[in-house]
């Protein structure tokens, strides 16, 4: 009972934030870089193209981006996963998590594409949450930059193309 106070921050209303039931809001008021990137997204990407997005706990900011375009990705919350696929789990999703923290950490571009074709991903997000030292490394990141071709960006996020790699390197490199 006590929870719904905090969570809700004790229904305070402020005047340049409207009450509302969109969960969409949240994200436009709190990341709005992410807001800007989700609706690009939703104008661009068809529905069957998968995004990759950093992977985290249940109940928190992780498969934000899944959640607000309905695009599928690799795996959003492993521990929601776990509970649904029970027995099955390890089969079907087990390496998934971590196949996700080797594609962005990984120096190795060439390893990174073998999982990026596994997986069948046509879009490699980089914000916030994916840029977290405790998720990816940023030589891990550089390597989107100088082999990826950057399809969307603003002050908090690029998307890249895993499907169009650059012809050359940028000149800065």
């Amino acid at each position: 009972v006590l929870s719904v106070q905090t969570k809700t921050g004790f229904f305070q209303v402020r005047a340049d934030r409207p009450p509302t039931l969109d969960g969409i809001d949240f994200i436009r008021w709190n990341y709005p870089g992410d807001y800007e990137a989700i609706m690009w997204l939703q104008e661009n990407a068809d529905f069957d193209q998968v995004i990759l997005e950093a992977v985290g706990g249940q109940y928190s900011y992780h498969g934000r981006v899944a959640m607000a375009t309905g695009l599928p990705t690799v795996i959003g919350w492993a521990g929601h996963q776990r509970q649904w696929r029970g027995d099955t789990f390890d089969e079907v999703a087990g390496g998934r998590e971590a196949a996700v923290r080797e594609i962005y950490t990984t120096p190795n571009m060439q390893r990174a594409m073998d999982l990026i074709e596994q997986y069948d991903i046509t879009y490699i997000y980089v914000g916030v949450l994916e840029r977290n030292p405790d998720f990816a490394s940023p030589v891990g990141l550089a390597k989107f930059e100088r082999f990826l071709t950057p399809v969307y960006q603003n002050d908090g996020v690029t998307i890249y193309r895993a499907d169009q790699p650059r012809i050359e390197e940028p000149a800065s490199q």
